[in-house]
């Protein structure tokens, strides 16, 4: 590979709307991408196809910086797509730009997961077909007329058992035409119905980029007979730029490219009849078929083509791998995968719906067990944030009953008794109010103002208590409370201590009510088979005797 691409392991294969998909995703390949793109450092993050779960998701999950992402797929209807739609629309917001190749890509993004996105058509080389030389073994005559297909013979959405239909009524009417089929593939029934025309049809085989740049500069005619899934149309971009009077399906993204017919010649879909009459009709008319082609060409160029520059680093390079960036002296993320001569992968088309449909549940599951995660973590550190809450209401209090046993309004009896566990209880606030061991948790990680206790003192729940029990005793019933509360040595004391302690009360039933939380997510089914909690220890509330002294 190039310097500038960097390897993220082996694809997988997956059928795809009668194509073939190659994905690359899980933990190993996300740990390889999330460390690309930090070790990256891009200005710009340029992604394709960000919904299917392969290196581009990957990418957009992993970045923090401007992303654009381009869209490639064309489908009429995806139950697919409506199903994962919930999971992938939320993500896709992190996008900042959308680029659709086609108005057929548009369409799609914008019925299945909303938004919008410019219409940027994909570049094609033009002079690598103008310049192409014509090879003797196809160029065509008035006697004997060249018809080329080509594209993935075993796929059904690309049309030969529609083009091996409209063979013998064609052959009927212009008896010296031959067809000429370039791809790979089996297609056993299809080579068997067409072996009974001899040399009248021929198959190619794979044929190479310079290979396929002299059919199209070679023959008369270029047939696409595919039968949907396509966004833009490369290939006929690709004949028309050879010199090649294109015909096609009437489908919408050969509609956009022949201009409604106004450089081509289309058909309707699925219907061999119709592409039978329609190449009886160019064939018989080969005299002007040539200079129409040449005069499509010449039109075209200026309209959509990229003219000169061969793909380098920083350009612009079609293939079967899935892009991640693009940029002058920068790394491109790519799928370790071989670009299969004649083959061109890059078109994108819609998945096969049962294949969507499996990748949109793992995409799902995914999603909801990393949710899962993120909330597990998010109310471990609720609980830690709660707690700290906590400790700081309880330190509150103990230093108020201090300063009342100081004030010099009670007895030294009295005063000495609190005193005494006040003193105590400040002294444990450098030990852990719970013994849960969540606040050292590496699965928690330190957070800030929370630190774990390092002491080994009695139960702090026991020791509050006892103040509690302790405060109420001394403070009695509410005349004496309001007796106390007049004396101008103990007034603002009195005020302190019965708002640190109200506040207590509601810290402690905060931090219970989180704890409860956690306890309840992590019963969770999936939480526990998939460990989403990690190594953290299982919160535990904190009991304690936080009741106000009775009125």
């Amino acid at each position: 590979m190039p310097e500038y691409v960097v390897a993220s392991g082996r694809t997988v294969a997956i059928p795809y709307n009668g194509s073939v998909a190659r994905l690359n995703f899980g933990p190993v390949v996300g740990a390889r991408v999330r460390r690309w793109v930090s070790e990256g450092d891009f200005d710009l993050l340029h992604i394709h196809e960000p919904f299917l779960p392969s290196l581009s998701m990957l990418a957009l999950w992993a970045a923090d910086g401007p992303v654009v992402g381009t869209f490639h797929t064309s489908m009429e209807r995806s139950r697919g797509l409506q199903a994962i739609s919930p999971v992938v629309v939320p993500m896709l917001e992190k996008i900042t730009g959308r680029i659709a190749v086609s108005a057929e890509a548009r369409r799609t993004l914008v019925q299945h997961l909303g938004g919008d996105a410019v219409i940027v058509p994909n570049g094609v080389y033009v002079d690598r077909f103008a310049q192409a030389p014509r090879d003797p073994r196809w160029v065509g005559t008035d006697d004997r007329p060249t018809v080329a297909f080509l594209g993935r013979l075993d796929e059904p959405r690309k049309g030969l058992p529609i083009l091996a239909d409209a063979v013998g009524p064609v052959l009927a009417e212009v008896p010296g035409a031959r067809f000429l089929v370039a791809g790979r593939g089996e297609a056993a029934a299809e080579r068997a119905a067409l072996a009974r025309f001899g040399d009248a049809v021929t198959f190619l085989g794979g044929v190479s980029d310079e290979e396929k740049a002299s059919l199209f500069a070679s023959v008369d005619v270029y047939v696409a007979p595919q039968t949907g899934g396509e966004s833009f149309g490369i290939v006929l971009v690709e004949a028309m730029s050879g010199g090649s009077l294109t015909v096609a399906a009437d489908i919408p993204a050969f509609q956009a490219v022949l201009e409604d017919g106004a450089v081509g010649r289309l058909f309707r879909r699925g219907d061999a009849s119709s592409l039978a009459r329609t190449l009886v009709d160019v064939l018989s008319h080969r005299a002007e078929t040539a200079p129409r082609a040449r005069a499509c060409r010449d039109r075209r160029a200026p309209l959509r083509l990229v003219h000169g520059h061969q793909p380098g680093p920083g350009r612009l390079r079609h293939g079967p791998v899935h892009r991640a960036r693009q940029g002058p002296g920068g790394p491109t993320l790519a799928n370790d995968v071989r670009q299969v001569p004649g083959r061109r992968d890059g078109a994108h088309v819609g998945v096969t719906e049962w294949v969507l449909v499996v990748l949109g549940v793992v995409a799902a599951v995914l999603a909801v067990l990393w949710r899962q995660a993120v909330r597990v973590d998010r109310l471990h550190r609720t609980v830690l944030r709660s707690r700290a809450t906590l400790e700081a209401q309880l330190a509150r209090r103990a230093t108020a009953a201090t300063e009342l046993a100081a004030c010099g309004a009670l007895d030294p009896a009295e005063a000495m008794v609190v005193s005494d566990v006040a003193l105590r209880a400040c002294d444990a606030a450098a030990d852990e109010l719970v013994r849960d061991g969540l606040a050292g948790s590496p699965e928690t990680g330190p957070l800030a103002g929370v630190e774990a206790g390092t002491g080994v003192s009695a139960d702090r729940g026991l020791l509050e208590s006892e103040l509690s029990r302790t405060l109420r005793a001394v403070l009695g019933p509410r005349e004496e409370r309001d007796e106390l509360a007049s004396d101008p040595r103990a007034a603002d004391v009195m005020t302190q201590l019965h708002q640190a302690w109200y506040r207590l009360q509601l810290a402690r039933r905060f931090h219970n009510s989180h704890v409860e939380q956690v306890r309840r997510l992590r019963a969770n089914t999936l939480v526990r088979a998939f460990h989403l909690a990690g190594r953290a220890p299982l919160p535990e509330p904190f009991d304690m005797d936080d009741a106000l002294p009775v009125d």
